[in-house]
Parts: C-alpha cells; sequence; structure tokens
C-alpha cells in the first residue's frame, strides 16, 4: 500500500531533477511505501532514459509555453494515490 505521493513540479531542470531522485532513491523507507509523480510542463520529457534509471516514477506532461508550477502539482496530484502528499 503507498503511504507516500511526492510530487515533483518541473521546468527544464534535468539536473536538479535527477539530483532529486537521486537523494529519494538512497532513502531508507521501502519503495513500496512512496510513490514519485512528476508533473511536466515543459517540452516532453526523456522519459525513456529516466525510466530506465528510475523505474518507479510516474511522469505527467501537458507541454504548455508558461511555467506555473501550480499547474505542474495539479497535474502529477491527479495521479496520487498516497494516504500523505508531499509537495516539492
Amino acid at each position: 500500500m503507498i503511504y507516500a505521493s511526492i510530487i515533483i513540479p518541473y521546468k527544464n531542470r534535468m539536473s536538479t531533477l535527477m539530483m532529486v531522485l537521486d537523494h529519494l532513491h538512497d532513502q531508507s523507507i521501502s519503495f513500496s511505501e512512496y510513490e514519485i509523480i512528476v508533473g511536466s510542463l515543459d517540452q516532453p520529457l526523456d522519459t525513456t532514459n529516466l525510466k530506465k534509471k528510475y523505474p518507479l516514477i510516474n511522469i505527467t506532461s501537458q507541454p504548455t509555453s508558461y511555467w506555473n508550477p501550480s499547474r505542474a502539482r495539479y497535474l502529477a496530484l491527479k495521479n496520487a494515490t498516497g494516504k500523505l502528499i508531499i509537495l516539492l
């Protein structure tokens, strides 16, 4: 059962996203207890490479010309299944 959903808004910062995902991956909590959902308003991410390195992440994407972190979070929240929601 998923206890926590970790929501990450994303736009044009692949190195920062990778750093955050690396740190989340290093946590002592079991992967079965949380999910990571990336809400992207950017042009489609290279999901193939991200999924290879982080197979448990869920990426939701809706490309737009302007950056709105609230919209990116909402996009990801629609897919959250955890009891606890963590917004980054």
